[in-house]
């Protein structure tokens, strides 16, 4: 009997050990960035332009690489800790993506890690002014949903 329960015991801990939790972000929901304007006004970067900074591919290659890139915190996510962190960034002249900062934040790993995916992505195809390549503040929200 005692074998028994030291055996059950074992393969619970076994099983128990073996379960890891999947921290990938299923869905990725993109909004307009026009309604954060006034939060994001800055000298020296257009917020105004004619053809507006865009990920290589689109939207879908953005939530692509995002899906791929980003990961929910650990901590956050034993927590339940769930929502939309607002970053805005510059997007420069050669499509380099610089000054990620959070305009509105969730938690600070949630927010650290949105800054992390964004620093590091790719370079945009930059925003157009006059035909001319310019420097643009742009709004980027990212949902993190369990």
């Amino acid at each position: 009997m005692r074998s028994l329960l030291i055996l059950t015991a074992l393969c619970f801990s076994i099983a128990v050990k073996a379960q890891t939790a999947d921290t990938t972000i299923k869905n990725v929901k993109l909004i307009a960035a026009d309604s954060l304007e006034k939060k994001m006004k800055q000298p020296g970067a257009f917020t105004d332009f004619e053809h507006p900074p865009q990920f290589p591919g689109g939207h879908q290659e953005f939530a692509k690489y995002l899906m791929a890139n980003l990961r929910y915190p650990a901590e956050s996510y034993s927590k339940r800790i769930q929502g939309r962190v607002i970053l805005s960034m510059i997007v420069e002249k050669d499509g380099t993506v610089d000054e990620v900062k959070i305009v509105k934040g969730v938690a600070d790993d949630i927010d650290r890690e949105a800054i992390r995916v964004l620093s590091n992505s790719p370079k945009w195809l930059p925003g157009v002014q006059k035909g001319q390549p310019v420097r643009v503040r742009y709004a980027v929200p990212l949902n993190f949903a369990l």
